[in-house]
């Protein structure tokens, strides 16, 4: 199946908008992905270890 060419300027317009919307989504979900890890690995941190004092070592390693 060969890949289609747009030429038209109104065909790339619609490809970059929604080439725009596709990585806008997913730099949203990568942003709601990490800050998910830092909080629910500090919550099994303590929970896995006991102490509140390995709370903050998941947000060291992830940055």
């Amino acid at each position: 199946m060969a890949a289609r060419t747009l030429v038209k300027g109104q065909g790339v317009r619609q490809v970059q908008r929604r080439t725009v919307a596709v990585l806008s989504i997913a730099q949203v979900f990568g942003g709601l992905g990490t800050g998910a890890t830092v909080s629910i690995g500090s919550i099994l941190a303590v929970a896995l270890s006991g102490s509140s004092a390995w709370a903050g070592a998941v947000a060291t390693v992830m940055t």
